[in-house]
């Protein structure tokens, strides 16, 4: 069999033996104009996360020290 050759989704299912179902998945389109705001969003958060995350860990350390 040569790399070029296409199957349908239910002729794979068949070669497999998984179910047409198992085979499709979804697939989220995001518009170019709202990937940047995105990233930017995500980067807030895990930049809120580890500063509260490094707050905490000086305040513990801190309380178990003194």
């Amino acid at each position: 069999m040569d790399g070029d050759t296409l199957f349908t989704i239910g002729g794979l299912a068949r070669r497999t033996g998984l179910t047409v179902k198992t085979i499709r998945f979804c697939v989220n389109y995001q518009p170019a104009g709202h990937f940047w705001a995105l990233q930017w969003a995500e980067t807030g958060l895990y930049l809120g996360r580890t500063l509260l995350l490094a707050g905490f860990c000086a305040w513990w350390i801190r309380r178990r020290v003194t």
